[in-house]
């Protein structure tokens, strides 16, 4: 019986993929518990206290930001590759 190595691995990257996100987001995350609207009257000033608050909130969040979009790139490079590959019987 034949082993299809290439699923072997990809099913182990999947899985501590999905165990990395499960540990990273243990906390709740609510991203729209202090909207307003209309947004013109929820923009801040950048140079003052409230704008050096809101800015360290979304830095302090980055972790859970890159390893979205690392998720993003390694979905992305896939499905290219999936898309892009020679199947048996097509010419060259």
């Amino acid at each position: 019986m034949r082993v299809g190595w290439l699923r072997i691995l990809g099913s182990v990257v999947a899985i501590m993929m999905v165990c990395l996100l499960f540990t990273t987001v243990q906390q709740v995350f609510t991203p729209f518990e202090y909207a307003c609207f209309p947004v013109d009257e929820t923009m801040t000033s950048v140079e003052g206290e409230v704008g050096l608050e809101v800015s360290l909130t979304l830095w302090s969040k980055r972790q859970l930001d890159l390893i979205v979009l690392a998720f993003l790139l390694f979905a992305t490079a896939t499905s290219c590759a999936a898309i892009l590959r020679i199947e048996k019987g097509e010419p060259s």
